[in-house]
Parts: C-alpha cells; structure tokens; sequence
C-alpha cells in the first residue's frame, strides 16, 4: 500500500530534516525558516509507513508543503498507538517555541489524518486536512476493521474511542474520505458540521491520496484548504456529505 510518503518526496528535503525530540514512543522533527513571513506553522501526522525489506519504516510525510509555511513540524507515532500512547499536554510543550504567537495547521494520511483531528482537541488547530481517516480503531467501535490489526492488536487501552470527542468549533476540517470498503464505513460516522467539510469519492479506497495526486489534483485540493476555499474542484467524482452542499457525481 503506498502512503503520503511516496508523493514527491526527495532525499535532499529528507536530509534538510532536524530532530527536536525522540523517545520510544514519539519523535518530532522539523524543517525551519521556509517562509517566516507567513505567520503559520503545519503540523504534518505521519502514518504508519510500510514495510520495506521485512523491516517496518515510517517516514515524515507532506515535505513538499514545508516552503508554504514558517516551520513544518513532522510528528510520528512510533508506536503505531493511533495517538493512544501519545502524551499531547507533553507534544504541546515541545511545540510551543515553534508555535507561540503563530497559526497552527494539520495535515494527514491514514493514521496521520486520525492523528491530524484528534491533535485539534488538545491544541489551538485553525485547518486540518486529513485523507483517509479513521473513525475509530477501538473494535468495541468497530469490529469489522481488521486492516491492522499487526498494530491494533498492541494497543492495551483504548484512550481515544472516536474522533468525535476531538472535534473543535473553533477548527475548519477538510476532510477526504474514499467510498470504497471499509473507508465508506468509516466516513458515515464521521459527525457532520457546518465547520466540517467532507467530501466521499465512491469510487476510491484507501489509497484516495495517491489517486488524486494522479489525477493532478492533490496539491491543488491542499493548498486551496490551505486558503479557506470550501468549493471542490475535482474531475473525480464525489459527494460532500458535511455541511450536504455540493455534488459532482
């Protein structure tokens, strides 16, 4: 399955990277001083990577934002927990010299996009963009999901049941989800908002991302919810089902 990480990521924006902080269950690195006249900083969620050569990888993702904003910073979950074994009064703390007297945008694949919603529930979030998400991967919320269960298998308590209990008013989500499978049960229980906009493309999966980078659609769909536009633009078939505007099926 291929992840947010293949989307034009390079070695030379990789190597560009600096790690702020790392223990056994989180690390945060940064890229700085890309455009310090913006004002903003991103917070970029990675996911949980793929398996190259029998060995597990993750890996920052969304690198090619970075020049947008004043620092990206890059936050993984080594644990693989979906944000259960994460500490966020403790992230918020080693985030705070980048992101004083700055806006905070969030972005996401797969988990990340879990990770990008739920951050908005412990920290000030204006944007956040997630592709992909989750609704939940506690099985007493929903058994069928079984995807990865190599990794949800691990998790001993489930802290965070939903992204429900995340969602802030004073937070815009764009949020891309596909109709295909088990993502189509997830995106009907997303909850529905006026400062929620998702849009459901039926005839993609998972890898919905991918699909709309290939399209040529992906950097256009990010920077315009980047810039607070609500209208999709897409060739791609899909339905907004939060607030229920606009169709193109």
């Amino acid at each position: 399955m291929r992840n947010a990480h293949d989307l034009g990521v390079t070695v030379i924006q990789m190597c560009n990277l600096k790690t702020v902080f790392e223990d056994n269950v989180l690390k945060i690195s940064t890229s700085r001083n890309n455009k310090p006249e913006s004002g903003i900083v991103l917070l970029a969620f990675t996911g949980i990577g793929r398996a190259m050569g029998g060995i597990d990888v993750q890996q920052p993702e969304f690198l090619g934002l970075g020049q947008d904003f004043d620092s990206t910073l890059f936050i993984t979950d080594k644990t693989r927990s979906w944000g259960n074994a994460l500490n966020f009064g403790r992230i918020s703390q080693i985030l705070r010299p980048y992101t004083r007297n700055k806006k905070i945008y969030s972005i996401g694949n797969s988990m990340g996009s879990f990770l990008s919603i739920i951050a908005s529930g412990h920290l000030p979030i204006r944007k956040s963009i997630s592709f992909a998400p989750q609704f939940s991967i506690n099985p007493a919320e929903i058994p069928d999901e079984t995807r990865w269960a190599k990794y949800t298998g691990r998790i001993i308590n489930h802290s965070v049941t939903n992204i429900g209990g995340y969602i802030s008013c004073t937070t815009k989500y764009y949020v891309f989800s596909g109709g295909d499978g088990p993502d189509r049960q997830h995106a009907d229980l997303f909850p529905i908002g006026n400062n929620i906009f998702h849009y459901l493309f039926p005839r993609l999966g998972h890898d919905i991302a991918q699909k709309l980078k290939e399209q040529g659609h992906l950097s256009t769909i990010i920077h315009n919810c980047f810039a607070g536009k609500e209208t999709l633009n897409s060739s791609i078939p899909f339905q907004q089902i939060s607030p229920q505007r606009q169709r193109n099926l």
